[in-house]
């Protein structure tokens, strides 16, 4: 099947289920369930797409000059040293514009040759983030151009990469990828996939099944060599199969000869460059993943979600007619004892107190438990970045090196500190959504299965798992979680992060400096005095933690009882916990409503139960109609899976 066509039958799916999801909205009437939250949500995502093509892999890959070769231009910093320091969203535009985006949603336009006085960590190193920044947090930096065959609603994401000596930029990396649809890591010729590599990708399976595996820096490598390189590392990924949406294969990519067919005038020769290039079959692979991305996952979570409305419905719709149709009170009787029984079995097994939702509760207590070592690790010795900052001192041997060490700690300590505490409160609210998503997904199903009893086939569990991070996310907070809250737990261990990093640290950072000075910069120092001055550096940095784990682990936020740390721990849980009984006593409300329309049916005279029987005789052609489309789409989502498999 030709990728115009694919997409067009894509389209035909998403058309479709709008359509219906609209049709249901349209129906709802005061004697019916009303529909989840998620209904909506559903709508919302295929109505407005974003899908985030992530680009990840060690530093010095090739990432970058990967993507400005994809792109056709040369867009983002490269050079042989480790450059990108911040995320780069890049989105098809009929124009080409640039700019800043800050944590706090605050936007800086900026002009196309300034993307690597911002986005390297070459000029974050010469100029100084902070000051880079104006003492901000970034977020990430959008490229907005024109690039032909990027779907709608897909953005490519380049990541700073793992490995490097700048704590923040592992961190920035495993955000992104969390909230990933689908992601290219990138390989190259130099060693085979190491034990860092293999972790990573192991994370990646846990967001999204949508993987492709690319060779970038082929060009300077024999062709023998490059084959063997592939095999071995195919050979390595061999361990993910199964969880791949296929099996794993690395496709190489001559990214420096691609990257020449963006500045060739002459056709034949950027006809020679694009072939030898390798990435006519790589392009395809990599399109094939997009539209796996954009054609199936959300497609499939909107179907399941109209399925389970419309079946809700029409047995809502059945046991109505039924109330109103039967003169026999023990037939009365019998609708009202299976409608109790649903209920009854519905809050043993689901309500408060009961086993699942005690279980639920031991989730979150273990959750915040482990905030508390997964923070101490942070500001500690035995953390990653106290040891990267004292294996760089160990390296020092110059007073110039001393001098430039000193010189970027500060803002070393202010971008990295206040990453990982941001990817800290993020991941909880993530694994928090987790836990409870599962909760509610296993009880909708539950229920679906006990409940109700229809002809259309829902998506499972493991079928609605191919949504993204972000998506999965969206899917509860829209649906039970105090969303507002959730954003506020990150956003108010951020600023005070924020006061702490870009103000009150700096005191701790200063002594550094100071002792540094003493001795004199750029002056040649015997070994005796280097060793010196990098016994005091090593203090300066034991003292910098010391006080920044006071103030986030022991001393109360100015005006408050608790650390961040134990605030952070206080709302989770309580969000949770919140947000827990939201799930169940909604369902509550729901059956609730039923139960009473049942009763007031049970009590009209003749007349009314005529004119009754007759709106619910309307109502079940309307919705046995939307069931006939869901059928018909479903087929359409069949060929779709089918062209893509």
């Amino acid at each position: 099947m030709e990728w115009k066509e694919l997409e067009q039958k894509a389209e035909g799916v998403k058309s479709s289920l709008v359509k219906i999801i609209e049709g249901i909205n349209a129906n709802n009437a005061d004697n019916l369930p009303q529909p989840e939250p998620t209904l909506n949500l559903s709508l919302d995502l295929l109505k407005k797409p974003s899908y985030d093509i992530v680009v990840c892999g060690e530093i010095s890959k090739g990432k970058s000059t990967f993507i400005n070769a994809v792109v056709g231009r040369d867009i983002l910093p490269v050079n042989t040293r480790v450059t990108t320091s911040q995320v780069f969203r890049i989105t098809n535009s009929a124009t080409e514009s640039f700019e800043l985006v800050y944590v706090d949603e605050t936007r800086q336009a900026i002009t196309r040759e300034e993307l690597s006085k911002y986005g390297s960590q070459i000029d974050a190193d010469m100029y100084g983030e902070a000051q880079l920044m104006e003492n901000k947090v970034l977020d990430y930096i959008q490229v907005n151009i024109p690039i032909e065959f990027l779907p709608q609603g897909v953005t490519i994401v380049d990541t700073p990469g793992l490995g490097s000596l700048h704590a923040a930029h592992e961190e920035i990396t495993n955000r992104y990828v969390k909230n990933a649809a689908a992601v290219v890591f990138v390989f190259d010729p130099a060693n085979t996939m190491v034990k860092q590599e293999k972790e990573f990708i192991e994370k990646i399976f846990e967001v999204t099944p949508y993987v492709m595996f690319i060779m970038t820096k082929i060009d300077d490598a024999s062709e023998d060599y490059v084959t063997t390189m592939i095999r071995r590392n195919e050979e390595l990924l061999k361990v993910f199969e199964g969880r791949c949406h296929k099996t794993p294969r690395i496709f190489p990519v001559a990214s420096t000869t691609l990257s020449k067919v963006g500045t060739e005038e002459d056709d034949d020769i950027k006809e020679v460059y694009y072939r030898g290039s390798l990435f006519p079959e790589a392009k395809e692979e990599l399109l094939r993943l997009m539209y796996k991305t954009v054609g199936l996952s959300r497609n499939s979570f909107a179907f399941s979600e109209a399925g389970k409305q419309t079946e809700r419905v029409l047995s809502s719709i059945n046991n109505q007619m039924a109330m109103v149709s039967k003169t026999n009170d023990s037939e009365k009787e019998a609708i009202k004892r299976k409608r109790k029984e649903l209920v009854d079995w519905f809050n043993g097994n689901w309500g408060a107190g009961s086993d699942t939702s005690k279980k639920v509760i031991e989730k979150l207590n273990d959750l915040c438990s482990g905030l508390q070592s997964r923070a101490q690790l942070i500001v500690s010795s035995n953390g990653a970045l106290y040891k990267k900052l004292m294996s760089e001192i160990d390296d020092i041997d110059s007073m110039e090196d001393a001098n430039s060490f000193s010189d970027r700690l500060s803002d070393r300590l202010k971008g990295d500190i206040s990453s990982s505490w941001r990817n800290l409160a993020v991941s909880s609210s993530e694994k928090l959504n987790q836990i409870l998503a599962e909760f509610k997904m296993d009880m909708e199903q539950e229920l679906t299965v006990k409940g109700y009893s229809g002809s259309i086939k829902l998506m499972s569990r493991s079928e609605l798992a191919e949504l993204s991070g972000q998506d999965k996310f969206d899917c509860l907070k829209g649906s039970y979680m105090e969303g507002a809250v959730l954003t506020g737990i990150a956003s108010a261990v951020l600023k005070v992060i924020g006061v702490a990093i870009f103000g009150w640290i700096g005191i701790g950072i200063a002594a550094v400096t100071v002792l540094i000075t003493v001795f004199g910069s750029r002056k040649k120092l015997e070994a005796k005095q280097l060793a010196s001055a990098k016994q005091q550096l090593q203090r300066g940095v034991q003292t910098a933690f010391g006080e920044i784990r006071e103030f986030l682990l022991v001393a109360p936020v100015e005006g408050e009882e608790y650390t961040p740390l134990q605030k952070l721990q206080k709302e989770i849980r309580e969000v949770g916990e919140k947000s827990l009984k939201s799930v169940y006593t909604a369902q509550e409300e729901k059956m609730r409503q039923e139960d009473e329309h049942l009763a007031r049916q049970e009590k009209m005279d003749s007349e009314q139960k005529r004119k009754e029987n007759a709106r619910l005789i309307e109502q079940k052609k309307v919705w046995n109609g939307i069931g006939l489309d869901l059928q018909k789409t479903q087929q359409m989502l069949k060929e779709v899976i089918a062209a893509l498999a």
